[in-house]
């Protein structure tokens, strides 16, 4: 993942991203949220952490990750929530690891098309493994038309069928599925597959320490 393009813009993606209700954006998936007890989940691309204090704010414990400068930004606008920053990246989530967390949530919201094709299988494995039994992995897919953008802010094309057959091989089972429009792009859409691991019954204990 190139994160020059969000270096250079900052302080104006940050204003976009904020300016968007998270509740609103995470539509198509929330109801998944009901039947979860909150515990501890992962923003995988938290950007300015509009959806990690989102989830935080709902009794979740969440860790962000952000590679690009905005990171910083961040970092400052907890407002007192339990997020725990990391600046981190895909595929491999070196950082997270080393810390040796599970997560009963792991969210990717707007990042997929950012992950290179060569990437995918690896960043699939590293989600998938930093699953607790029972956790769900929710991934949006941008589709879209916009070929200057996509070449400007390093998207890669994105497919549904290409997610299940990686999350097949993890075993993972596939227990949402939508798309929606982009909310003012006409020329954008989102699709959001929400994944599950298998549950052995033997529940996770996952709090921040």
């Amino acid at each position: 993942m190139s994160t020059h393009y969000y270096n250079q813009h900052v302080a104006e993606l940050a204003a976009t991203y904020e300016a968007l209700d998270p509740a609103e954006v995470h539509t198509s998936w929330s109801s998944h949220l009901v039947d979860l007890r909150p515990g501890l989940a992962l923003d995988v691309g938290a950007g300015t952490g509009r959806d990690a204090r989102w989830l935080a704010g709902q009794g979740w414990e969440v860790v962000a990750v952000e590679p690009s400068d905005l990171f910083e930004h961040g970092c400052v606008a907890n407002g007192g929530l339990p997020v725990v920053w990391f600046k981190d990246r895909l595929p491999a989530l070196k950082k997270v690891r080393e810390v040796g967390y599970r997560f009963d949530l792991i969210l990717l919201s707007a990042v997929w098309q950012h992950v290179a094709p060569a990437d995918r299988m690896r960043a699939f494995r590293v989600l998938s493994d930093l699953l607790n039994p029972g956790g769900r992995l929710v991934i949006t897919l941008r589709y879209g038309s916009n070929k200057a953008e996509n070449v400007e802010r390093g998207f890669h094309v994105v497919s549904r069928d290409e997610l299940q057959h990686l999350a097949v091989n993890r075993a993972l089972v596939v227990v949402g599925d939508g798309e929606v429009p982009d909310a003012r792009r006409a020329d954008v859409r989102w699709g959001t597959i929400v994944f599950q691991s298998p549950d052995d019954g033997s529940g996770g204990l996952s709090l921040l320490r």
